[in-house]
């Protein structure tokens, strides 16, 4: 995280004042650009420590704004998501096939009980929730801070796979991501067992992985189509992304294979 020197507000008008760590000189993912496979091991790499410190810690459970409630209620987002999916669909300037329209009858069936498992039942721990290349500030070889991972608010306690899925499903080209998520899923399940995390192995991270894989185009079609100013154009970031996790989940055999 950056560094906060200074942080206050004002409780009578709201007017606050946040004094960061000086970070101009990192550079800034962008997820429409991808990420390359030793960036995302770097992210990865960053990552893991916020998860092995909070894995099954009871403190979590006790927290009430880590309560995933206030972000994805388990009874209401499902139905949210399937009110909202005919207005998302107006907003892509893709090519509306039957497989597009299948995923969204698909992903509100299924999303309930994908909830259910990543958000409710143990392992959970602290996640980022928002983890993609637009929230990480890479540094240069010289910088004192090799990643610096921002935009905190989402966070909420999860099974740890969450934040994989965000960011290899939406923050790598494809082809790079088929290559290599084998290969950085399984490194996570090592590093994760390296800092004493027991009783997971890396069968069922790449279980909880594949799961996870539902809720980054849910998030994506719920945030879209609220915006207003969010309408359909050639090049909006949202046609790239929804097509990148699409295919993330065809591939690991989720949906429309």
């Amino acid at each position: 995280m950056p560094v906060c020197y200074y942080a206050a507000v004002d409780e009578n008008d709201g007017r606050c004042v946040i004094l960061l760590q000086d970070l101009t000189a990192a550079r800034r993912g962008r997820s429409t650009d991808a990420c390359s496979p030793a960036e995302v091991e770097r992210a990865i790499e960053a990552i893991v420590p916020l998860h092995t410190r909070w894995w099954q810690n009871p403190d979590v459970e006790s927290r009430p704004w880590l309560d995933p409630e206030g972000i994805m209620p388990l009874e209401a987002t499902p139905p949210d998501f399937e009110a909202q999916w005919p207005v998302f669909l107006e907003k892509l300037s893709i090519p509306i096939t039957d497989q597009v329209r299948q995923f969204g009858e698909w992903a509100a069936a299924e999303l309930r009980n994908v909830m259910q498992r990543l958000f409710y039942e143990p392992p959970l721990t602290v996640i980022h929730h928002d983890f993609q290349a637009d929230n990480l500030l890479f540094g240069g070889a010289s910088d004192s801070v090799s990643l610096v991972v921002i935009d905190w608010q989402m966070l909420v306690r999860g099974r740890g796979p969450v934040d994989l899925a965000y960011l290899l499903s939406g923050s790598m080209d494809p082809e790079d991501r088929r290559r290599h998520e084998l290969d950085l899923v399984t490194r996570y399940a090592a590093q994760l067992e390296a800092a004493g995390v027991r009783d997971y192995d890396a069968d069922q991270c790449l279980a909880d992985y594949r799961a996870a894989l539902l809720l980054p185009p849910v998030r994506l079609a719920l945030a879209v189509s609220y915006i207003p100013h969010m309408t359909a154009h050639r090049g909006a970031f949202w046609d790239l992304l929804f097509q990148r996790q699409i295919r993330a989940l065809i591939d690991n055999g989720a949906f429309g294979s």
